[in-house]
């Protein structure tokens, strides 16, 4: 099934145009960062942002606890 066949809800009543300029606004807007501020992270940010990668999806499901 194509991205312009379902909405992003997974609902396929949701007209098919929507989804295309959605996924047109998405790919319009996407940036690289091409610069860091010198700024530290806290602990609890990082900390929180590996949580949320260990919960992610992985190839073939051979993530590593």
């Amino acid at each position: 099934m194509s991205i312009y066949a379902m909405s992003s809800t997974g609902r396929d009543d949701e007209p098919q145009s929507d989804v295309a300029d959605m996924l047109d606004k998405l790919l319009e807007d996407r940036w690289s960062c091409r610069a860091f501020r010198p700024d530290l992270l806290p602990r609890e940010t990082i900390a929180s942002v590996i949580e949320a990668a260990q919960r992610a999806p992985s190839w073939c499901n051979t993530q590593i606890p």
